[in-house]
């Protein structure tokens, strides 16, 4: 049975198997819209991202994942906040991306998982040696035999008693009987004119789903979009038994060509991301296609809606976002945030609890005022007793607060920094050590000494001469902490995608800006920015 159309509301997925950048994966997702902007990015070779402004900035998300690439990302349409990945072994979150843990019970070794979906409130699992059904509350059984050829790269459940797969060679498979293994039905190839060629994309709207009536398939109709590589896009109204072309006399889409996403929304709006050729969308079921305004001819490999937005996964080009809000859609931006290279492979738009209201926290003490937010008590003295503050610490960008995870804890934003102070313990201010959460999920290998660095000790890195000059001017341990990572070239988030060479401390990120001369050629990185849009959402950069 689909997702409801209230829970299809809530959430939209559409996932890709890693094989799609390279040619070979098809796309699968249930057809809606998103009520949030809530967004999780599964790479191919980075892990996941998290977007909370629909796609303008993200942030990584793999906190509890191995390193590596991400298979597939699949949210629950009937719980907010859940979703889940597979990397072979399959994994749970329960906070919309935040935090993950491996889901126990699917299989003996618990890996081997290729693709997931879901069927009400449980959730579907193929591996090579069936699908299987389970869940948060329920025990993890076999319900579906193997897909001939092996394990599929994607599978769907629609209409009342359908599964679909992609097989591993790219061949369409039908299963009409959704009740439990029992009943022993075959998996069924759908030909009913397709041309040859494997399946490139794949999607079903199950909000024009059939009565049995109608139908003579058992379960209902169930109207389908797939591409086939090199044969363009093709439709089907009868639940995959026979299909048609969505041919260039009904518009501008090609018609030779490899579609390598397909997206379908609650609105029966089509869009389709041709290889080379970039997106394309139908607000008439596929009857006149339109190519998107001012868009960058990219290959495309994943589409989700967000809100008013369409967010496309682009092939060495990270993500990219369109207003869709308009007759014709238009590109607007490129999402930020992303390191060069990252292969997109999955989008999924997560149903996110609104995060609870801040605490403000009042402290005693005299206050200033600094870019719109009090800077009181012990914060104000912190501040301003270490030079110069605003190249250590940045602007204010919250008001002092009580911490989510800690009520007794006490802290404050700052553009390159958190302050924190626990008054039940002392007034002493300290520096939260952003350095180490912004990069938790990540594993640098303690080096050995070298010639002409100054190696430490206390965390096993080397620091050059430059930016040991301005550890030892700027607070040294005391404000920055010690080194935990070697210099690395990299983006480092502030939306210009540009790379440097910068080093991780404790408490800060030391960035080398050659463009800017003299001593300050050295900044410190925006942590505390990208640690607050990690934690609530605010102050992303678009």
């Amino acid at each position: 049975m689909p997702p409801s159309r209230s829970s299809v509301r809530a959430v939209i997925v559409l996932c890709l198997a890693l094989g799609a950048c390279l040619g070979r994966q098809p796309a699968i997702h249930a057809a809606g819209e998103a009520s949030t902007s809530m967004l999780l990015l599964g790479t191919g070779n980075a892990g996941v991202y998290r977007s909370t402004d629909g796609g303008a900035a993200w942030q990584p998300a793999r906190t509890g994942l191995p390193a590596g690439g991400v298979w597939q990302v699949q949210a629950d349409p009937n719980t907010r906040d859940v979703a889940y990945l597979t990397t072979g072994t399959v994994f749970r979150t329960a906070d919309a991306g935040l935090h993950w843990q491996p889901v126990s019970g699917i299989s003996p070794s618990g890996a081997g998982v290729t693709a997931l979906t879901t069927r009400g409130p449980l959730l579907l699992a193929a591996a090579p040696g069936g699908i299987l059904a389970g869940g948060s509350r329920a025990a993890w059984v076999a319900q579906l035999p193997p897909v001939p050829g092996g394990a599929p790269r994607q599978i769907a459940a629609a209409g009342e008693h359908l599964v679909y797969a992609v097989g591993a060679g790219g061949a369409l498979y039908l299963h009409g009987d959704l009740a439990w293994l029992q009943h022993g039905a075959p998996w069924q190839a759908l030909h009913g004119g397709l041309p040859n060629g494997p399946i490139t994309a794949f999607t079903y709207v199950p909000e024009t789903a059939r009565p049995q009536s109608m139908c003579p398939n058992p379960g209902g109709c169930v109207e389908l979009y797939a591409g086939v590589a090199g044969h363009g896009l093709w439709q089907s109204n009868d639940s995959g038994h026979s299909w048609q072309q969505e041919s260039s006399e009904q518009g501008a889409l090609p018609v030779n060509v490899t579609i390598r996403a397909v997206l379908s929304t609650e609105l029966h709006t089509i869009y389709a991301a041709v290889e080379g050729l970039g997106i394309y969308g139908s607000q008439h079921s596929g009857q006149f296609w339109q190519a998107a305004r001012s868009e960058p001819r990219y290959t495309y490999t994943a589409l989700v809606q967000a809100g008013s937005s369409i967010v496309a996964a682009a092939v060495g080009h990270g993500v990219q976002v369109f207003d869709a809000n308009t007759a014709t859609f238009v590109w607007r931006k490129q999402g930020q945030g992303l390191p060069a290279g990252v292969i997109g492979i999955s989008l999924a738009a997560v149903a996110a609890t609104a995060p609870p209201p801040v605490r403000i926290a009042k402290l005693p003490g005299p206050c200033a005022t600094l870019a719109g937010y009090q800077l009181c008590g012990p914060f104000r003295q912190y501040y301003y007793a270490n030079h110069p503050p605003l190249l250590l610490f940045g602007y204010p960008i919250s008001p002092p607060q009580y911490d989510k995870t800690d009520p007794r804890l006490i802290v404050q934003y700052f553009d390159r920094a958190r302050l924190e102070y626990r008054p039940y313990q002392s007034d002493t201010v300290r520096v939260t050590p952003l350095g180490r959460l912004t990069t938790a999920t990540r594993r640098f290998v303690p080096q050995r000494p070298e010639r002409g660095m100054t190696y430490f000790q206390q965390t096993g890195f080397n620091v050059g001469r430059t930016f040991l000059a301005f550890w030892r001017t700027h607070g040294g341990a005391r404000i920055l902490g010690y080194p935990i990572s070697p210099e690395l070239r990299e983006a480092n988030g502030d939306g210009s995608n540009r790379t440097y060479t910068l080093q991780y401390f404790e408490n800060a990120r030391l960035e080398l800006h050659p463009e800017q001369s003299g001593p300050f050629s050295v900044e410190l990185g925006l942590l505390g920015r990208q640690y607050l849009c990690l934690r609530t959402g605010a102050l992303c950069r678009n």
